[in-house]
């Protein structure tokens, strides 16, 4: 019986031991300083490999933003031309992760297809968009603001356009390349409807429907 007792004392302890250690490694892990990074070291340390959580691990969390290379003003025809695949869908998912050498983050998308305009048609599609938040181990994360990623919502409506980009869709041009549209207004517009990269679009659709956008697609894609 005395026995019985002094093992279970010992595993009481151990468990207590355990528990104290797992609480002491997250309250390191979110307690941990935060120090303030110049730019110039940020530059720095974002061109070497795994850069987004060299200076996570540094400053906590990083805030970056890219709002895109875009040369010119993409309007309806370059973009519904250079696509390869157009669909109108609802978003169900979406996951960011890290590129291979651990500087940029994308974000993939899956996207219930309910209209295909050009291209093959599916009733899924996953294609991805650059920008997104990662959470790395240590309790840090980094965010890359893009207009695509901050402002394509699960459950959310849009017309995508997309090509083909190293063995996966992506989205045609940046910025741009995202329509929402809405069924129960028949209404479309682009994801800002301020920037400048959209002017031409925003122009393209000025009064238009989101049935009519749809059918000018399909006569343009065919």
């Amino acid at each position: 019986m005395l026995r019985n007792n002094s093992r279970m004392q010992v595993l009481f302890t151990l468990v207590l031991v355990l528990f104290a250690s797992a609480v002491a490694r997250a309250q390191t892990a979110s307690d941990a300083p935060r120090k303030y990074l110049p730019p110039s070291e940020q530059v720095k340390l974002l061109r070497e490999p795994n850069g987004l959580a060299a200076v996570a691990k540094i400053v906590g969390h990083l805030e970056l933003r890219d709002d895109g290379e875009i040369w010119g003003m993409p309007n309806l025809d370059s973009l519904i031309e250079g696509s390869t695949q157009i669909v109108e869908g609802t978003i169900i998912g979406s996951e960011s992760q890290l590129s291979v050498d651990g500087d940029d983050i994308s974000t993939r998308y899956v996207m219930s297809v309910s209209r295909t305009m050009k291209g093959p048609v599916s009733i899924e599609v996953a294609f991805y968009a650059h920008g997104g938040t990662i959470e790395f181990p240590n309790g840090t994360s980094a965010h890359m603001a893009t207009l695509d990623t901050d402002n394509i919502r699960k459950g959310g409506q849009y017309i995508v356009f997309l090509k083909d980009e190293d063995g996966r869709k992506v989205v045609h041009a940046p910025v741009a390349a995202v329509i929402v549209t809405s069924v129960e207004k028949n209404a479309v517009s682009t994801l800002d409807d301020k920037d400048v990269h959209t002017e031409g679009i925003r122009k393209d659709m000025s009064g238009m429907t989101r049935g009519e956008l749809i059918q000018l697609i399909l006569n343009r894609a065919n």
